[in-house]
């Protein structure tokens, strides 16, 4: 045998291999043994056809299976010499058969490709340091009314009321979809939470500033990639919310605070805490482009692809949410999550790399943590959840990677200086 390898690119290896000689002789023989014993010819009883009549017929099929597991086998052999790690099962073209005399082929596989990052990379990097947000009384106040919201009592509010946070708003809306969309423009009514950020179409912060029966019409993307929609939104009902006194002994039971100063206080930390958080998270989108710009290389088709079908899953579910079935094959609003694909694709090898570079590790205390925090997070025992990741290699390696993911995404804010 002889074999070599040629870079296609830096995430594509084509494997060339020759073999001289008879190699399958023996595997078609065993193919068409295992065929006599189950074929059932004309004739014949069940298993009782004579060899040469098998291999009249099946013989051909017979070579392609022991041809196809022999090329297999032997691209395998060269991966694990070569320590070659595809991500999927290998292409074969160029295919040379000549029985007895010759097999010839080529394998693509797409790998991982290894990128080069300067170990001062990032430290050399200047960047706008982060500056401490004042958290406004406005602000303070309307977090604190978040948290005690579930105490709250609602009454109907009077047609001068200016809606305002935390106002729950019966909404009318009508959302105009573009011509070149499969998905038709639609009507529907929601409740909705004045001031909330999670709100289907944003109408938590449109509405802020509106009254009864006022509309307003917006425009809305979806994501960067998405066209724009038109959304004409009617205020149909406004309640306004009424929070009771909360004793010392309800504040330190559901808050571990004993006075609403000290809630005060606790809220005023967790919002200085967000705000920081929101820097971190802007900060590291531009470390990424600026990387994907700086640091070129050949993302992997085959990991794109995956990226893009779980997104057009998503993109599915949410339609389905609006009683609508998106016709894929003509949505125009997918053809940008090929792009966004690519660029989550190569934020994430630009992520590896800087894994395998700083060693950054997890150890069981990390994993037990996050073990924790999801038992919290689903109402599961602890021992609940630690026995399903001890059981599960997959989901246990998810809940590892995701620990290495967090500790280096702090790594690079800590080496550019801005905290």
């Amino acid at each position: 045998m002889s074999h070599r390898i040629e870079d296609v690119n830096s995430c594509t290896k084509k494997i060339i291999c020759t073999f001289e000689g008879d190699f399958i002789s023996n595997e078609i023989g065993i193919e068409l043994q295992k065929k006599s014993k189950e074929a059932q010819l004309k004739g014949f009883r069940k298993g009782k056809a004579p060899l040469s009549l098998v291999a009249k017929i099946y013989g051909q099929e017979a070579e392609s299976k022991a041809l196809e597991r022999f090329i297999s086998e032997k691209c395998f052999d060269v991966f694990e010499a070569e320590k070659i790690r595809p991500l999927h099962a290998p292409m074969i073209a160029d295919l040379d058969y000549k029985p007895k005399e010759k097999i010839h082929f080529e394998a693509v596989v797409e790998i991982v490709p290894t990128v080069v990052i300067a170990e001062d990379y990032l430290s050399s990097k200047k960047f706008d340091a982060y500056k401490a947000v004042e958290v406004s009384k406005e602000e303070l106040e309307n977090a604190v009314k978040g948290k005690l919201s579930k105490h709250a009592i609602y009454k109907e509010a009077d047609s001068n009321h200016v809606i305002a946070n935390n106002d729950k708003v019966l909404v009318k809306f009508h959302v105009s979809v573009p011509e070149d969309e499969s998905i038709a423009s639609f009507e529907d009514e929601a409740e909705v939470v004045a001031g909330s950020e999670q709100s289907d179409f944003n109408l938590g912060q449109e509405i802020l500033s509106l009254k009864l029966n006022d509309k307003k019409t917006f425009s809305f993307k979806e994501n960067e990639s998405a066209k724009e929609r038109s959304v004409e939104a009617q205020i149909l009902e406004v309640k306004v919310q009424e929070i009771p006194e909360l004793t010392a002994e309800e504040l330190t039971a559901e808050f571990q605070v004993s006075s609403m100063e000290e809630l005060n206080n606790k809220t005023k930390e967790e919002l200085e805490v967000a705000a920081k958080n929101r820097f971190k998270e802007e900060h590291l989108k531009k470390i990424f482009e600026m990387m994907r710009e700086e640091i070129a290389c050949d993302v992997p088709k085959s990991l794109v692809e995956q990226e893009y079908q779980n997104s057009v899953e998503q993109f599915v579910q949410m339609a389905k949410r609006f009683g609508i079935n998106p016709d894929l094959k003509e949505n125009k609003y997918l053809e940008g999550m090929k792009a966004e694909a690519a660029t989550n694709v190569h934020n994430e090898i630009l992520l590896n790399q800087l894994i395998e570079d700083w060693k950054v590790e997890v150890s069981e205390d990390d994993v037990k943590d996050l073990m924790n925090l999801v038992a919290l997070q689903s109402g599961k025992s602890k021992e609940e959840v630690e026995s399903f990741f001890n059981s599960n290699n997959e989901k246990k390696f998810e809940l590892e990677y995701r620990k290495k993911r967090e500790k280096v995404l702090d790594l690079m804010v800590e080496k550019t200086n801005v905290l």
